[in-house]
């Protein structure tokens, strides 16, 4: 992703209230509608150890 990409992403995401941003952290507001947004499958990490 490019870096303007990545800003109008972000930006979106706190606009929508979904993250907030401060100069040392990225806060995961509402984890739900992240993975509901994202179609994110939490099984596929089973594929790797973390």
């Amino acid at each position: 992703m490019s870096l303007v990409h990545t800003n109008r992403s972000l930006k979106s995401l706190r606009d929508a209230g979904l993250i907030s941003v401060t100069k040392d952290h990225v806060r995961l507001n509402d984890v739900q509608a992240l993975i509901e947004m994202s179609e994110f499958n939490p099984e596929h990490l089973s594929e790797f150890e973390i």
